[in-house]
């Protein structure tokens, strides 16, 4: 057991369909940074639980096992990452659940110098992780929600406006606080409609 922990350099997240996807390749092209070659959701499928039942610190046994479970999950499977790999890398007997998150996410992109993650729907842990590595950065991008319903409608993601209006506001109620919290000079908040309109000006923006 190392503690070979490398804090994310950058961490993407926005309600889908609100533009992620495209601030991801523009932060691609930044010096050493990578992304894995799935999208994560690693909290949503894994660290959630383990925080539910063990709190932020769970045991060793507790990890590798939802990490076996991650594993078999296609979201986990996107990540080509194996549970033994990620604990060789945690030290300790109660690891902290934002360094397991960061061991996978390392190991998911190859161990670069800048590791990052685009997660959409989990703005709730970015909190976490921000606190955390001093060094890790978010973007939170937002789009007008009635493009955002209507794009994921046809793909048929939605049958509820009501549903995806509570959703949608707790992600953006989060997403702002954030953006004027403690670690607000480590947040950039994107617009998606400003992000189409000059992506040359965003590029630069995110390269500060």
């Amino acid at each position: 057991m190392t503690g070979d922990v490398t804090p994310p350099a950058l961490l993407l997240a926005g309600w889908s369909r609100s533009g992620t996807t495209m601030v991801t390749r523009l932060a691609s092209e930044l010096p050493q940074v990578r992304f894995p070659a799935g999208e994560s959701q690693f909290f949503r499928y894994c660290g959630r639980g383990l925080v539910l039942r063990h709190g932020p610190r769970p045991r060793r046994t507790a990890v590798r096992q939802a990490l076996g479970r991650y594993r078999d999950h296609w979201s986990g499977s996107d990540m080509g990452v194996e549970p033994d790999a990620v604990m060789e890398r945690l030290a300790g007997a109660r690891p902290h659940i934002a360094d397991v998150y960061a061991v996978v996410v390392d190991l998911a992109t190859g161990g670069s110098a800048r590791p990052s993650d685009k997660s959409n729907l989990n703005a709730e842990w970015l909190e976490v992780v921000l606190d955390r590595f001093a060094t890790t950065r978010a973007v939170a991008v937002v789009r007008d929600p009635r493009a955002v319903f209507v794009s994921a409608r046809e793909l048929g993601w939605l049958t509820s406006p009501a549903a995806f209006a509570r959703s949608w506001a707790r992600v953006q109620g989060t997403l702002l606080r954030l953006a004027s919290g403690p670690a607000a000079d480590r947040v950039v908040l994107l617009r998606y409609e400003d992000v189409v309109a000059d992506p040359d000006r965003v590029g630069r923006a995110l390269s500060e």
